[in-house]
């Protein structure tokens, strides 16, 4: 599935993904959780992932907090800042990745978020999540609060009935597409 994931993602025009982007930027503004919550934190995508900079902007735009988060790859982990300005407060970090500048940043513990937005390769129906295999967000989903939503962002093609887990793999509380929300129950 993975694989397969990599392909059909890869196989979309930078065109079509910027459109189905927009639509799931849309969908996850419209959507009574998102609207609710006032710390997001998001993911600065990368390649051919669901564009998040519309919905970085809209968080910005709306006055609410955004945090994104810095990968420290000795420790596998991710730590979240308050971004402020996309541009002044952001560098080029980890594999390509636009990160908080924890010189211009303020570091957030992921227990204050409200909404936590995570990429991967392919989701389920039931909010199971195949991610790139180094574990960074099943380690950091652990550390969110149970109030706040984590929240996959996802094409609908690589959304499946169901995907092979591990037990160390984290539930998601609801996939966005440009289709629909599923929401685990």
């Amino acid at each position: 599935i993975r694989r397969l994931s990599k392909n059909q993602r890869s196989r979309l025009s930078c065109r079509k993904r910027v459109d189905l982007s927009k639509k799931i930027s849309r969908r996850l503004a419209n959507w009574i959780f998102f609207s609710q919550a006032n710390r997001i934190a998001s993911f600065s995508s990368i390649g051919d992932e669901v564009d998040t900079s519309e919905v970085i902007t809209y968080i910005l735009g709306s006055g609410r907090e955004l945090l994104l988060p810095k990968v420290i790859s000795q420790s596998r982990i991710l730590l979240f800042f308050k971004v402020n300005d996309l541009i002044t407060d952001t560098k080029i970090g980890f594999r390509g990745i636009l990160e908080p500048d924890p010189e211009k940043c303020e570091q957030v513990s992921l227990i204050d978020a409200d909404m936590v937005l995570v990429p991967g390769l392919a989701f389920s129906l039931s909010g199971d999540r195949l991610g790139y295999g180094g574990g960074y967000y099943d380690a950091t989903l652990r550390l969110k609060s149970n109030r706040a939503k984590s929240v996959g962002l996802s094409f609908q093609s690589l959304v499946y009935e169901k995907i092979p887990v591990s037990r160390s793999d984290e539930k998601l509380d609801a996939v966005v597409t440009e289709c629909a929300i599923f929401e685990r129950h």
